[in-house]
């Protein structure tokens, strides 16, 4: 099926869904339309709003309410990293001893190149999944970065069902995005999208309710398919 990168897609139809539903309470409630005028770009540079500030896209360990935080390359090839962040200074002495750093937290601080190069060290020894349990289990946020393929194997993902299949005409089986929020009171019903015209017919008669006669003109003189 290949492994398709398309977090931009998924994340702006999600912005526009919570459009959508705001224009119609909106209408419900004052019986005027909205116009909606939106952006897929905005809606995901919105994801990613604390990288703006450094402008070539970097990232600074002294960021924000975290006490310190990075992202780190561990064993595997070039593209394996974990995420460890200290929120506080229990936090930070708890990544000190993990990784075997013997300083105090505000040596560690006073030379932060110094601090993420021990933790550098501790991470390229091993897997960034190791990397993360060792610092959850010392009860430091921390994740492994997940790549395309990542998504659909991990088993974190899997008993959560944040992917699932779908049977397509075109294209096969093919794993799509399932809904971000699970429910009890509903399971949805997942369709492949339609191709291009595929509903012409369906929404002129039925929603437009023009004849058959005007129909078959617009398909005739090329207007739709």
């Amino acid at each position: 099926i290949g492994l398709q990168s398309s977090f931009a897609d998924i994340n702006a139809a999600l912005y526009a869904v919570a459009a959508v539903l705001a224009a119609l309470s909106e209408r419900e409630t004052t019986r005027r339309g909205q116009h909606i005028d939106f952006s897929q770009l905005e809606a995901a540079i919105a994801t990613v709003g604390e990288m703006i500030p450094q402008g070539d896209g970097s990232e600074s360990s002294d960021s924000g309410e975290f006490l310190h935080r990075g992202h780190y390359s561990c064993l595997g090839d070039n593209n394996q990293w974990v995420a460890i962040t200290a929120r506080n200074v229990d936090d930070l002495e708890q990544v000190l001893s993990v990784v075997g750093y013997d300083t105090s937290p505000p040596q560690a601080l006073d030379d932060r190149s110094l601090l993420d190069s021990h933790i550098d060290r501790w991470t390229a020894s091993r897997s960034k999944e190791k990397a993360a349990q060792d610092m959850q289990d010392a009860g430091v946020p921390a994740a492994p970065l997940s790549d395309i393929e990542d998504r659909f194997l991990s088993e974190h993902f899997q008993r959560r069902a944040i992917y699932i299949e779908q049977d397509h005409p075109v294209l096969g089986r093919e794993w799509i995005y399932a809904l971000p929020w699970k429910s009890n009171l509903f399971q949805p019903d997942y369709e492949r999208a339609p191709f291009l015209g595929e509903h012409n017919a369906q929404v002129l008669s039925e929603l437009l309710e023009l004849p058959d006669s005007e129909i078959d003109r617009l398909r005739t003189t090329g207007v739709i398919e």
